[in-house]
């Protein structure tokens, strides 16, 4: 997987979004120095593509716990597969749902609309940028 950096990068802006999607939160300094204080998904989609070169998955296997709850990217060469997995009871977890996507924008925009739809953690998404 390339990576591609989005035209007009704000300095820092990749390394927030690795942030954003790797932790699913940004303090409030963080939030302001991103452009309008928005997330620009072509610039999630590289950081989701650096991450997942450098580490195989997202959330980075450092920061997820072994039991996980949500949703999390896994990159098997070329495709980019999609788990997602549920707490239905106390310290007891549904099975993981998968879904294979074929670009990583596909898969990041499946992730966000997971998590937000329009917003992470209430940073809200550029999806026009």
């Amino acid at each position: 997987m390339p990576r591609t950096v989005p035209k007009h990068e704000v300095p820092g802006e990749l390394a927030l979004c690795e942030q954003l999607l790797d932790t699913g939160h940004l303090n409030v300094p963080e939030r302001r120095a991103l452009p309008d204080g928005r997330a620009r998904f072509s610039v999630l989609v590289a950081a989701a593509a650096a991450i997942l070169q450098a580490d195989g998955s997202l959330p980075r296997p450092e920061t997820r716990s072994l039991d996980f709850m949500g949703v999390r990217l896994e990159a098997d060469g070329e495709q980019v597969h999609l788990h997602e997995q549920y707490e239905v009871g106390v310290a007891r977890f549904g099975p993981v749902r998968t879904r294979t996507f074929a670009s990583v924008s596909e898969a990041v925009r499946a992730y966000v609309e997971i998590l937000g739809p329009d917003h992470i953690d209430g940073v809200p998404i550029d999806y026009t940028s």
